[in-house]
C-alpha cells in the first residue's frame, strides 16, 4: 500500500470492496480486506484494522492461502504497533512458516526483520539479533535495496 495518503487509499478500497462483493470474487475481496486493514493500521484505527484483517483471514483460510501469509504479517505489524508484542510474535511466526513453506524468501526476510524488532521490544536480545541477522542476510542475497537500511540505527534490536 502506498503510504502517501492512507485515507484516500481506504476510500478507494471501500469502493473496490463493494465491487468484489457484488461480483463474488472471494480472492479479490480477501486482498481488498487485507489492504483495508493495513490502511486502517496506518490511520491509527486499530479496531477497524483488526476487524478487516479478521474478515480477510476467514476468507483466506478457505480460498486464498497465498494471501494468508501477508494478512498474518499485517496483523503482526498491527499488534506490534499497539504494544501487544507477544501476540505480534505469534502472527509473525505463523507468517514466517507460510513464507518458508512456499519458498518466498523476500517475504520471509521481511517478516524476520519485523519479528526481530518485536523480540527486541520484549527484551529477547539474542533471538532478536538472530532474526535481524538472518533477515539482512536473506534480503541482501536477493539484492533487496532496503537490506543495508536494516542495519542502521532504528532498525535493529530495541527499535
Amino acid at each position: 500500500m502506498n503510504h502517501g495518503d492512507p485515507a484516500a487509499a481506504v476510500d478507494h478500497l471501500r469502493r473496490a470492496l463493494a465491487l468484489f462483493l457484488r461480483s463474488g470474487d472471494v480472492q479479490g475481496e480477501a486482498i481488498c480486506l487485507n489492504n483495508l486493514g493495513d490502511g486502517h493500521r496506518l490511520l491509527h484505527e486499530p479496531d477497524a484494522a483488526i476487524d478487516r484483517l479478521r474478515q480477510a483471514l476467514a476468507l483466506q483460510r478457505d480460498a486464498d492461502r497465498a494471501g494468508l501469509r501477508y494478512t498474518l504479517g499485517t496483523l503482526g505489524d498491527l499488534h506490534r504497533d499497539t504494544a501487544r508484542h507477544e501476540e505480534a510474535v505469534g502472527y509473525y511466526e505463523q507468517a514466517l512458516t507460510l513464507h518458508t513453506t512456499v519458498g518466498d524468501r523476500r517475504g520471509g526476510g521481511r517478516v524476520r526483520h519485523s519479528l526481530g524488532r518485536t523480540l527486541a521490544a520484549l527484551g529477547r536480545e539474542a533471538g532478536a539479533a538472530e532474526q535481524l541477522r538472518r533477515a539482512h542476510e536473506i534480503l541482501a542475497s536477493l539484492g533487496d535495496p532496503e537490506a543495508p537500511e536494516l542495519l542502521e540505527p532504528g532498525h535493529g534490536p530495541g527499535s
